[in-house]
C-alpha cells in the first residue's frame, strides 16, 4: 500500500503540471495526507538510513518523494530530484514554474532564492558568488533549443534563466524555452544582439512581469518567476544587495555592475544593441536621469552594457511602460567595486 500512495504522489506531482493543476494539487495534498497518517506501517528512506515513527509532515513527504524521484526520466542532464526537493522546501508552489535546466549546487541556489531582508543594508557587495554551474546549464539550454544564447544569472534572486534569441524580438513572447506555448514565456534576447563573436555594445534582455507591476511592488518574492522580481530595484536597499549581474555566452561569466534603475515610457530607444557613440552615451545619460537612485558606478563611450527590460504599470494602467535595469561591464582588472546610491532628487518620469 505504502508503494502505492508514493505512486500516487507522483502522478499527482505531474498531473498538477498540466492545465488541471488545481485538481492536481488537491490530489497531491490528499496523497501527502495519507503518506503522514500511514507512516507507522512502513519505513521510509531518508539520507540514507530507514526511519521509522513520526516523522514532521514536511519530511514525510519531502522522503515518499525522494525515494522514488531516481526512477523518473532525466532528459536535460539534472536530476530530478535535486528539482523535487527544492520544490518541497518552496511550500507554496510545487515546481511548475521552477527551472529545471538550473544547475548550480544546492547551497548556491538556496542562496539564490534567499528572501530579501531589507534591514541588512548593503553589507556583502564584494561576495560575489561566480554562477561556475551556469556554463553547463547553458550547454544543456542548446542542447534542447538551437535558439540558447546564454545564461543570465543574478545572485540572491530567482533570476537564473536561459537566454533564447529568435528571429524577431515576438518570436518568443509567448513561448518558453522549450518552444511551448506559455505566459509566463522565457527571457529572450533583441534579435539584433551579437554574441558568438563577442557581446553587443548594448546587450538587451526582455523577460515577463506578469505579477509584481504594481507602483509598490514585492522584493524576493519567490513565485515572482521570470523577471518579476526585476522592478523591486526600484528600491535603493534592495538594488545595493544585488549590484551584480552575470551573463555567460559559451565558456565565458561576464559580471556587469548597475548603473541604473528606472521606469521609462516606450518611446525611450534604450533597446539599440549596436549605437554610435553619441547615441550610446545618450542612453546612458537618459537612463541616469530616469533612475531613482544615482549610482557610484560610472559608464563612458568605451564600455559595454547589459540592459534587462520588464513590464510595469507603477505610473497607472497604461501599457506603454517599462522597469529597466542597466548594469556596465566589468572592465579588463577592474576590481569588483563597492556600489553606493545617493537619491535622485528629480527623476526623469515617463510620459504616458
Amino acid at each position: 500500500m505504502y508503494s502505492k500512495i508514493k505512486q500516487g504522489l507522483i502522478k499527482a506531482f505531474f498531473y498538477s503540471r498540466t492545465q488541471c493543476r488545481k485538481y492536481g494539487m488537491a490530489l497531491l495534498a490528499a496523497m501527502v495526507l495519507c503518506a503522514v497518517l500511514y507512516d507507522g506501517l512502513a519505513p521510509i528512506q531518508v539520507a540514507g538510513q530507514t526511519q521509522g515513527g513520526a516523522l514532521p509532515a514536511g519530511q514525510q513527504a519531502q522522503a515518499a518523494i525522494q525515494s522514488t524521484a531516481q526512477s523518473l526520466p532525466d532528459t536535460l542532464g539534472t536530476p530530478m530530484l535535486q528539482s523535487m526537493q527544492l520544490t518541497v522546501q518552496d511550500k507554496t508552489r510545487l515546481g511548475w514554474e521552477y527551472n529545471p535546466l538550473a544547475l548550480p549546487d544546492i547551497a548556491q541556489l538556496s542562496q539564490n532564492n534567499a528572501v530579501f531582508n531589507p534591514s541588512v543594508g548593503p553589507t556583502n557587495l564584494q561576495q560575489l558568488v561566480v554562477a561556475t554551474g551556469s556554463v553547463q546549464s547553458l550547454k544543456n539550454l542548446k542542447q534542447i533549443n538551437s535558439d540558447g544564447v546564454a545564461w543570465l544569472t543574478i545572485n540572491g534572486t530567482n533570476i537564473n534563466y536561459g537566454v533564447v534569441q529568435g528571429y524577431d524580438n515576438f518570436e518568443y513572447v509567448n513561448l518558453d524555452i522549450y518552444r511551448n506555448n506559455s505566459k509566463n514565456g522565457c527571457i529572450w534576447a533583441e534579435s539584433r544582439c551579437s554574441f558568438a563573436g563577442g557581446l553587443s555594445r548594448n546587450t538587451v534582455l526582455f523577460g515577463h512581469n506578469w505579477t509584481n507591476w504594481t507602483a509598490t511592488p514585492y522584493a524576493g518574492r519567490a513565485s515572482d518567476v521570470m523577471f518579476a522580481q526585476l522592478t523591486a530595484y526600484q528600491y535603493r536597499d534592495y538594488a545595493l544587495n544585488h549590484p551584480y549581474i552575470q551573463l555567460t555566452v559559451g565558456e565565458n561569466i561576464y559580471t556587469f555592475v548597475l548603473f541604473a534603475a528606472f521606469n521609462t515610457d516606450i518611446q525611450f530607444d534604450y533597446i539599440d544593441p549596436n549605437p554610435d557613440d553619441q547615441k550610446f552615451m545618450g542612453i546612458v545619460n537618459d537612463a541616469i536621469a530616469r533612475s531613482d537612485y544615482v549610482f557610484s558606478t560610472d559608464v563612458n563611450a568605451t564600455d559595454k552594457i547589459l540592459t534587462l527590460s520588464t513590464c510595469s504599470q507603477r505610473f497607472g494602467s497604461s501599457r506603454d511602460q517599462r522597469f529597466v535595469v542597466m548594469a556596465r561591464l566589468l572592465r579588463n582588472g577592474e576590481e569588483l567595486p563597492v556600489v553606493t546610491a545617493k537619491e535622485n532628487l528629480s527623476p526623469k518620469r515617463p510620459n504616458l
